[in-house]
């Protein structure tokens, strides 16, 4: 009876040290690079219009356990922004739009820059979906890019949260 126990509790403990197979992957559109544990489901989406143009978005997505959530989001906004200016502007509105909606408390929220690029990385709480989100958003080129990952608190400095987060590349 001991044997048994102790292959089990060996069992369990092994099946814990196995490291998960992370690949790189490509926005199905372009515009990023990034780090997934597993391979990312895709799906595509039509997100509203832009200059009388839809705005086509592709979701990869992967979910760790049963609680964490992964994914990157690039939508094709047609044209790049035409200022600095224009690009400030439509990443508040977005930052706005997110932070805005379903009574979603701020934790932690700053401008950041990736490969040059700027951003913004926050961190809230959502109560409609009992969920904390790490939400970062870019503009690179003519697409926007949003990386998120979602779980329970904490989730923001979970190892394969920071793996995530850490291998976003953007892509011209």
């Amino acid at each position: 009876m001991r044997l048994i126990s102790a292959l089990l509790a060996l069992l369990l403990l092994s099946s814990t040290c196995f490291a998960q197979t992370w690949t790189i992957n490509a926005a199905p559109m372009g515009g990023y690079l990034a780090d997934f544990p597993g391979k990312p489901e895709v799906e595509q989406s039509n997100d509203g219009v832009r200059n009388g143009k839809p705005l086509i978005t592709y979701l990869q997505s992967v979910q760790v356990g049963s609680a964490i959530f992964l994914g990157v989001s690039a939508t094709d906004m047609g044209a790049p922004p035409g200022s600095e200016a224009e690009r400030a502007a439509i990443l508040d509105s977005v930052r706005n739009s997110i932070l805005g909606s379903g009574g979603r408390k701020v934790v932690s929220m700053k401008a950041i820059k990736l490969g040059g690029v700027p951003g913004f990385d926050m961190i809230y709480d959502s109560p409609e979906h009992k969920v904390r989100l790490r939400h970062r958003i870019f503009i690179s080129g003519n697409r926007l890019i949003q990386q998120m990952a979602s779980g329970p608190v904490g989730v923001e400095s979970n190892a394969d949260t920071v793996r995530f987060m850490n291998s976003l590349r953007l892509q011209p």
